[in-house]
């Protein structure tokens, strides 16, 4: 009979192991002090379980000064390179986390009773694979906190800056990402003693040093920067600040511009290097490839769109694959979303989609089972069309569910190794570890955005709230005084509503509300903002327009709800509905938001009070 010792501190082992343990023919002793441990080693013992956590440690360096020879398999929640040496000194062959299912458990408990009948200090490779092990398991580890905890952006932007504090010294770094709807530059990370100064800022396309490495994609070194033509002087000025020499690099994700990491004044003084100008455009190109999605301006909110990219990235570090795929469950539609995918060949599929059931990523799904399948023309579940699309070829493929609470969230697929083997288990089991983690920052990325969304809307239409509107207001109009444009708002009440609500009730009415904010909505542009104001007002906020443009654009919003005759889906008369609109425009009728809204809103009420469904541009 085997004889299993397991050193149990919290009773970790007793309260999800014994009955299992017991029931696989183990003769189990639990030891839980110092006195029960000295009895229990100087009997014949097999193998000892050991929990590290608590004083599990503790226990198992007194267990080794008893008997140093017995092989040890250690499981812990908290795994560091502290504890690599700690367990190497021991001589613990293998380290689980406490995670880890029943099955790999013993599976690891049969091979160490058939391979490791006792310790031998000439075996070194079970100690180099158990350095690798826990390598692997402190990176995941590392990885879990940082998906669990990092939901902004910011941060990620922060470990690229601190990368390159690294190896690149100097009195300022900063990282400017594109605005595409705006074409401009935004500081959006600074390390420099006026970091909140600058952040926020914009330059325009071309303008400066930043301006002309986003608009050539291509790196620059500037040993004197007042020399340069191109030097932009107005950064200086604001923060009190003297550049000397400047070193920038593009960010280019997909042959695509994202920003770029500007260098200034090496520390010490001196000039930059053409060296360290290399080091930074390795290091820009390398967060491009693996940040790159998430570095653009307008994801600056929790997206679980850089979390997904995060998990690929950390995917292909372990596994070397040619395609690399996440796919997120669509629970409206119950389909399947490829929503990203890294390929070393073939086309794309992002924003394909599957069936539950369909293919071996449905199956998955479907199932909430992961597979591991070698050889894809032999499973009846694999889906061609796939392939077809993509111009790829599948051989092999891992498919773990991401799961969260007991919800499915997607699946993530890795198909084909890149150097033409087949999987590993230990790849099947670095995918299932890295799908636990990753399912658990999707679930609270989600659920974050949501409630950050739920703040600044409208519960009824959708559309952004007074709050979000007056803040958005103020933020547009410091911008327009900086960059010298023109900022319009309209401001709309709706003709004839109590009337419709009167007549038809207020679920009609409400309905009536969501409909016309959508009308709304379709008829401006990308970079507008569209609210609910309260009750039935609305105010659109129209950033570089200048009145004329803002008078058109409110006079297609009143013909379009003008020509709102019947409310879809309650098939009810409303074309006594129409809308009164006030224009103002920024700097012309107002230089704050107090009174630009007030000159909006009289030219409203002038509307309202004279004639209805009409514009008028305030005075």
């Amino acid at each position: 009979m085997v004889h299993l010792l397991l050193i149990d501190p919290n009773k970790f082992f007793i309260e999800t192991y014994q009955r299992l343990l017991i029931a696989k023919g183990y003769i189990c002793s639990f030891i839980e002090d110092k006195n029960t441990l000295q009895e229990q080693l100087v009997k014949p013992v097999d193998l000892i379980l050991t929990d590290l956590d608590g004083k599990g440690l503790e226990k198992l360096s007194l267990a080794r000064q008893i008997n140093p020879h017995v092989p040890v398999l250690a499981l812990s929640t908290q795994l560091s390179f502290e504890l690599v040496q700690s367990l190497l000194k021991l001589n613990v062959q293998d380290l689980l986390p406490k995670s880890v299912k029943p099955e790999k458990l013993f599976t690891r408990i049969e091979y160490h009773l058939q391979n490791s009948p006792s310790f031998s200090p000439e075996k070194p490779n079970l100690l180099v694979e158990l350095e690798k092990k826990i390598h692997e398991l402190s990176t995941f580890n590392e990885l879990a906190r940082t998906l669990t905890s990092t939901l902004q952006l910011k941060e990620v932007l922060q470990i690229i800056m601190d990368k390159i504090k690294d190896l690149v010294k100097s009195q300022a770094l900063s990282l400017l990402l594109i605005d595409e709807k705006t074409k401009e530059l935004v500081f959006s990370a600074t390390e420099t003693a006026e970091a909140d100064k600058l952040e926020g800022i914009r330059l325009k396309w071309g303008q400066g040093i930043a301006g002309w490495v986003a608009k050539t994609m291509q790196p620059i070194l500037v040993e004197d920067a007042y020399k340069d033509t191109r030097f932009f002087q107005g950064i200086d000025k604001m923060q009190g600040f003297k550049t000397r020499s400047i070193m920038c690099a593009p960010l280019l994700y997909r042959n695509e511009l994202v920003g770029v990491i500007e260098v200034v004044n090496k520390y010490g003084g001196g000039n930059f290097s053409h060296e360290e100008l290399q080091i930074l455009v390795e290091l820009s190109s390398r967060f491009s490839e693996k940040h790159g999605q998430a570095l653009r301006y307008q994801n600056l909110t929790p997206e679980t769109d850089k979390i997904l990219r995060n998990l690929i990235a950390e995917v292909r570090n372990f596994i070397k694959a040619e395609a690399l795929s996440i796919l997120l469950l669509d629970e409206e539609k119950k389909e399947l979303v490829f929503s990203a995918s890294e390929t070393l060949r073939g086309g794309t599929v992002e924003g394909l989609r599957l069936k539950l059931g369909q293919g071996i990523a449905g199956w998955v799904a479907s199932t909430k089972e992961p597979l591991f399948v070698e050889d894809v023309k032999k499973d009846p579940r694999f889906f061609k069309e796939v392939d077809k699309i993509s111009n790829f070829e599948s051989k092999s493929i891992i498919c773990a569910p991401l799961i969260s609470k007991n919800k499915l969230l997607g699946v993530v697929e890795i198909i084909n190794k890149a150097d033409g083997t087949s999987f590993t288990e230990k790849d099947f089991q670095l995918v299932l570890t890295l799908a636990d983690h990753a399912a658990i920052a999707i679930e609270n990325a989600t659920l974050y955005r949501q409630v950050e969304l739920a703040a600044i809307t409208d519960d009824l239409t959708k559309l952004y709230n007074s709050r979000y509107l007056h803040r958005f207001l103020i933020q547009e109009l410091q911008r327009s005084k900086r960059e010298g444009y023109k900022t319009s708002i309209l401001l709309l009440d709706l003709d004839n509503f109590k009337q419709v609500n009167d007549t038809y009730g207020h679920l009609v009415g409400s309905q009536t509300l969501v409909e016309v904010g959508q009308i709304m909505k379709s008829k401006v542009r990308e970079k507008d903002v569209v609210g609910r104001f309260g009750g039935d007002e609305f105010i659109i906020i129209l950033p570089e327009t200048e009145s004329e443009q803002a008078v058109a654009i409110a006079e297609r919003i009143r013909q379009a709800i003008e020509d709102l005759k019947v409310l879809r889906d309650f098939d009810v008369d409303i074309s006594a509905l129409s809308v009164s609109i006030g224009v103002a425009t920024y700097p012309d009728h107002g230089l704050e938001e107090e009174e630009l809204i007030q000159k909006a809103d009289q030219a409203m009420y002038h509307v309202k009070q004279h004639f209805k469904n009409g514009v008028k541009l305030a005075s």
